[in-house]
């Protein structure tokens, strides 16, 4: 399809979208659908964005020293355009920028509605969980990462996006900064929905519990009716999802019988038969993915009293495939092994860049969850439903 045809179907989709904590790019190719485009996205790992930039065609934008803040306007252009034209001529940038700065992103965010020529009313964000998580450092209670959450909804409220949708660790939701996220979308006049959803019922073969809050602004009806119509939808899809039988290693690659993939180890070393299992059954859902999930086994592997089968007889997973499991294509481009990154989000690393970035990535099918959960709300306005049908909109809901 040449590139005015694509410009010109997404411009004809009802939600215009950006992607803040991209990541590797999982929450913008599953919200990406016949109703909603992604116009941009933010991501403050430069390894990451340009994971991002190879998937989707983009060019990775970077700020350099000075601020948009005191570069805009004809400064702000320059920026862009002199690094060879538009940035949305062959799909959508990713902006290396640091959330938590909010007038920069605002601005990033206004400069953005005037280049595509319309209103932004979709926010995505996948904030860092190792602040939340077991396994990532929640112990560490001066952890800057924690403010990003609330950094996406203040930009969320302040651009008044029609739908804001944030993926996190189970434990998100319990955390003083979850609970802070839910008061001010509720006092901003959002209808707010966290759902607990466990990425295998989702046709991703991965046990990955996850928190998926949905907020959809209320605008020609209350905000308590709209929140009764959001809790229908999802109790809708939670006893669907309960129906749905467990997706499964072999369901996805369908040619071995027990596969290699490290989950975690323990930080003191443990004898054999306490081990975690590095050799599982195909037969069932892969556990959840983490950081060093791309560890290739040992020469000499000494075999664990929780393996399925021998080492000789299971398949050692690429990192392509192991983004599989994540519900990612094949062909997606992540990084090569034998590149590492240091950023400021990633630290100092032992484990390779490509490994943190399966980790921590979303799975697509739990973004396009998300979109349903949203749509369904917003469909709910008989004001709406007739221009989310028709794929038409004018962007202005005000």
């Amino acid at each position: 399809m040449h590139t005015v045809e694509v410009q010109q179907l997404n411009a004809a989709k009802p939600f215009a979208a950006i992607d803040l904590c991209a990541a590797a790019g999982g929450f913008s190719l599953g919200a990406s659908s016949s109703t909603c485009s992604v116009w941009a996205a933010f991501e403050g790992c430069p390894t990451a964005a340009g994971t991002y930039a190879r998937a989707f065609g983009s060019r990775v934008q970077r700020e350099g020293d000075a601020t948009y803040v005191q570069q805009r306007a004809a400064g702000a252009r320059r920026l862009i355009d002199s690094e060879g034209g538009d940035p949305w001529r062959f799909g959508h940038p990713v902006f290396v920028q640091d959330i938590t700065e909010f007038a920069v992103m605002l601005e990033w965010v206004h400069y953005i509605e005037g280049r595509i020529g319309r209103r932004i009313n979709v926010v995505l964000c996948s904030p860092p969980c190792q602040p939340f998580s077991t396994s990532g450092g929640k112990s560490r209670i001066n952890n800057a990462r924690k403010d990003i959450a609330m950094a996406c909804v203040a930009i969320a409220v302040a651009i008044r996006a029609r739908i804001f949708c944030l993926e996190n660790v189970r434990l998100f939701a319990g955390s003083p900064q979850g609970k802070a996220v839910i008061r001010r979308l509720e006092a901003a006049g959002y209808a707010v929905r966290a759902q607990l959803v466990n990425a295998h019922k989702l046709g991703v073969p991965q046990r990955r519990q996850r928190i998926l809050l949905v907020a959809v602004r209320a605008e020609r009806v209350s905000r308590r009716r709209l929140q009764q119509v959001l809790d229908a939808a999802v109790d809708d899809s939670r006893n669907e999802m309960r129906q749905r039988a467990d997706t499964t290693v072999r369901d996805v690659f369908g040619r071995f019988d027990f596969y290699h993939l490290r989950i975690w180890e323990p930080s003191v070393p443990r004898p054999p038969s306490r081990m975690p299992a590095r050799v599982h059954s195909a037969d069932e859902p892969a556990w959840t993915l983490l950081s060093g999930c791309c560890v290739l086994p040992p020469r000499r592997y000494v075999a664990r009293a929780a393996d399925a089968a021998p080492l000789r007889l299971a398949t050692v997973l690429q990192p392509c495939e192991i983004g599989m499991l994540q519900g990612f294509p094949r062909s997606w481009p992540w990084p090569h092994a034998s590149i590492y990154c240091d950023c400021q989000f990633c630290f100092t690393s032992i484990r390779p860049a490509v490994g943190q970035e399966i980790g921590n990535a979303i799975p697509p099918a739990m973004g396009a969850w998300c979109m349903r959960m949203a749509s369904a709300a917003v469909a709910f306005d008989p004001l709406q439903i007739t221009a989310v049908r028709a794929k038409v909109h004018d962007c202005n809901y005000d």
